[in-house]
Formats: C-alpha cells, structure tokens, sequence
C-alpha cells in the first residue's frame, strides 16, 4: 500500500468473530451482536461505518456495536473466560455436592432458575475443552499480570487450574468406583472430540482424562466417537501421549474403531 497509494491513510478496525464449533453458520447468521472497534477519529468512525452497512445486510442494527478497539478486542477475550468461569464454578460445587449428598444437577436446575444467573453452562462435568476458552483466559491473565494487576491475573488462572481439578478429580473417581484398580480390566470412551458434533480434539479433556487412566494400566482402553476418524484419533493420541512421555501407554492395547 505504501507503494501503490503512498498518500492513502488507513485505520484499522477491530472486529472479532464469535463462531462456535459446530454451529459456525448460525452464528454468522443470526449473531447475538457484532462489534466493531474503531479509533476515536472522524475517519475510523467512518471505516467503521462502512463495514457495518455490509453486516446490516443481515444483521439488524441493533446488534451491531460500535466500540474503542480495545473494547472490541477484550470483549473478545471476557466473553470466553465469562462462559469458562461458570463452568468451572459448576464443577468446582459438584465437588461439595458429592461430599455432602447433593445433587449437583437439583442444586443447577435450582440456581438457574433465577432470572439473575440462567440456567446456561451450568452443566457439571469435566471441564471445558477446545482452542478458543482455555487460550483467551490465558491471554487475559497474562495482559492483567503485564499491567501490575497480580491479583486479578491470579483470579482468571484460578478458573483454568480448576478446570484442570475437575478432569483428575474425574479420572481417580473412575478408578475408585472401579475397585481402585484399573489392571486387566477395559475402559471404553465414547466421544473424544472436545465439543459435541464436531470432530475437533484441540485440547479435548478426554485425552488427560485417558493418560491418567492408563498410568492405572488397564488391559485395554477402547475408544470411539462417530465424528472422529479413527486413524486420525490415533494419530492424535500417539501425539499427545508422545509429548507427555507417557511410558505406561506401553503397558495398554488402545482400540480405535
């Protein structure tokens, strides 16, 4: 551009997308909102201007935001750890619900009948996976730590770290319902991409949940997900089993079908 149009001024605009696996195109098409981040300068607002007249095509204006760059780019990054930050507190009561005789699905349905909170993602179970949750919450504790702000950085690791709990504390309850050995016998997993209805395995809880388990050295630890391709799947587990330095993986036969 500096060749082309030496006398061009360009601004730059922050727009993130919000597209979930599994349902990319419904989200393109009927978002919750759209942002756009603009510089605060008659000539940005403008730029920004442009580009909401071509989401308006479809999106109706009043879901299209217009904000700061940096409000546009955290947004991104807290609407992530928002939603990681409620399922890990799930889990984290599931934990007392199961020393106390609680059922953490009543205690769920119970606190996601209130207006205030929802009853979304409050689903207890092992934990979020995929690309997208875990690295925005890093990247907010990191932008929080290079700013002096400690504490808050601390607060955001702490939703990562427990959701790293929830898969060993997972794993130790499947060995201890299963006579707290896991030799000789045959574990089985259905499902092994992080998010149903997609055959993504980034970070996928299931592949720690499934090296803890084979430092128990079952006899065999099928496995299966009809998205996955299994020659895929294995060449995945090889992988993340290989950079973990798993030697017990030896002592099991892993069936992929």
């Amino acid at each position: 551009m500096a060749i082309s149009r030496p006398t061009a001024i360009l601004r730059s605009l922050s727009n993130p997308e919000f597209l979930a696996a599994g349902t990319a195109v419904q989200d393109l098409m009927h978002p919750d909102r759209v942002l756009i981040g603009s510089s605060p300068h008659p000539r940005g607002h403008r730029a920004a201007g442009l580009l909401a007249d071509i989401y308006a095509a479809w999106v109706p204006r009043a879901r299209i935001l217009a904000t700061n760059v940096w409000s546009s780019e955290l947004s991104k990054l807290v609407a992530n750890a928002m939603l990681a930050q409620r399922i890990s507190s799930i889990n984290s009561i599931s934990a007392i619900c199961e020393e106390t005789g609680a059922d953490i699905d009543e205690v769920a349905a119970a606190i996601g009948s209130d207006a205030r909170i929802g009853d979304k993602f409050l689903k207890a179970g092992i934990g979020f996976g995929g690309s997208c949750i875990k690295k925005d919450v890093l990247s907010l504790v990191y932008l929080a730590v290079s700013l002096g702000l400690h504490d808050v950085g601390e607060y955001w690791r702490q939703v990562v770290m427990m959701n790293e709990h929830q898969r060993g504390r997972f794993s130790r309850r499947v060995v201890r319902c299963l006579d707290s050995t896991l030799v000789g016998k045959k574990i089985t997993f259905l499902g092994v991409a992080f998010k149903a209805n997609t055959s993504d395995m980034r970070e996928s809880p299931m592949l720690d949940i499934l090296k803890t388990l084979l430092e128990e050295q079952p006899r065999e630890a099928a496995i299966f997900d009809p998205r996955c391709h299994p020659a895929v799947v294995r060449r995945e587990i090889e992988t993340f089993l290989d950079a973990q330095d798993a030697d017990s993986a030896a002592e099991s036969t892993i069936a992929v079908t």
